[in-house]
């Protein structure tokens, strides 16, 4: 039986088919070539972007929209794998789960709140907010959805009391902006506006990403001044209150975004919120060395918390691991320093 079975190597480049084995051979040098070759490289990992890339035409560049400026600015490297490689990789987080969840993740959970806390605001009663989940099918079985809504209900029914002060005297507007400005044509829609400013709310904790993309709205308000809207924007999150104040140079800062806007779609920044925020904020508290530490931190994760060096687009566009340079330094500081300089919470 042995004398009528061959065991093929996997790879026409093996070795076994370029030594003296009558049942193994090949004619190509051009693999004979790779075999010699196997074992003498160094093994290393090659960006997947190694230059940057032709820019895109003027048009998508001279006209911007503040919900494309802050959905670049959340993950840059996900909206660069999008649109400029057309690589998706959201099928990655809809694979569904292998055992029936007994709660919910946290951002959806966060989006269902809210969404309690505008049907509290408008008087809907708990049995019709239970009833209204429950039907949706988002909400675990049992025992255990009931007590995950009762955790809620009780979030949310603690943001309700906080806002209800502040829109009883006047409804909060939506405004449409239009701006000209010398780096480009700038448009969107700034929500919940009232005279003393923008307002904003999580039933949680307002994540970095999530302040960056207030912050920008922030800047725009300052910058369209909205007649008989205050220039500052309003932050409540679950257990305090804080605010951005209006900024003197807004629309310098606002400049370098979209200019960061512009070079993020050439090539992938190296920038992350969550690592950036923590660089920032050690800066700040204890320097440079500090800063370093915090964002090695937050980038390499550790045992028991995952670190953003995992999501899904970072591994793609940085194989080897590792973005924690100067330039990602000195964006961090660029982006986040102002923003942190302008938040006061209380």
């Amino acid at each position: 039986l042995q004398g009528l079975q061959h065991r093929h190597p996997l790879q026409p480049f093996s070795p076994d088919y370029f030594e003296q084995d009558d049942r193994l051979f090949s004619y190509s040098a051009e693999r004979r070539e790779a075999a010699i070759r196997i074992g003498l490289g160094q093994g290393r990992d090659i960006p997947l972007v190694a230059r940057p890339l032709p820019q895109m035409g003027s048009d998508n560049l001279q006209e911007i929209s503040l919900e494309r400026l802050v959905e670049f600015f959340t993950n840059p490297p996900r909206l660069f794998a999008r649109e400029r490689l057309q690589l998706s990789l959201a099928a990655l987080a809809e694979l569904p789960e292998e055992r029936e969840p007994f709660e919910l993740d946290q951002f959806p959970r966060l989006e269902l709140e809210r969404g309690l806390v505008e049907a509290l605001l408008e008087e809907t009663p708990d049995d019709a907010l239970w009833n209204r989940l429950r039907a949706s099918g988002v909400m675990p079985l049992g025992q255990a959805g009931r007590q995950e809504f009762q955790q809620m209900l009780a979030r949310a029914q603690a943001m309700a009391s906080q806002l209800r002060p502040r829109l009883l005297a006047d409804l909060p507007k939506g405004v449409d902006v239009d701006l000209t400005l010398a780096q480009g044509r700038l448009s969107g829609r700034l929500h919940n506006l009232l005279p003393d400013g923008q307002l904003v709310y999580t039933t949680g904790r307002f994540y970095p990403n999530q302040l960056l993309g207030h912050w920008l709205a922030h800047l725009v308000l300052n910058l369209a001044r909205p007649r008989g809207i205050g220039r500052e924007t309003h932050l409540l999150q679950g257990d305090r209150q804080g605010r951005f104040a209006p900024p003197e140079d807004a629309d310098g800062l606002m400049a370098s975004f979209m200019a960061l806007y512009r070079e993020g779609q050439a090539r992938p920044l190296p920038f992350y919120p969550g690592t950036a925020w923590e660089y920032a904020q050690g800066l700040e508290r204890g320097g440079e060395e500090k800063a370093r530490e915090l964002a090695r931190k937050r980038w390499y994760g550790n045992r028991m918390h995952a670190g953003d060096r995992s999501k899904p687009y970072n591994q793609l566009l940085w194989p080897d691991g590792d973005c924690i340079n100067e330039e990602f330094a000195e964006l961090a500081e660029l982006v986040f320093a102002p923003l942190i300089e302008h938040l006061e919470w209380s």
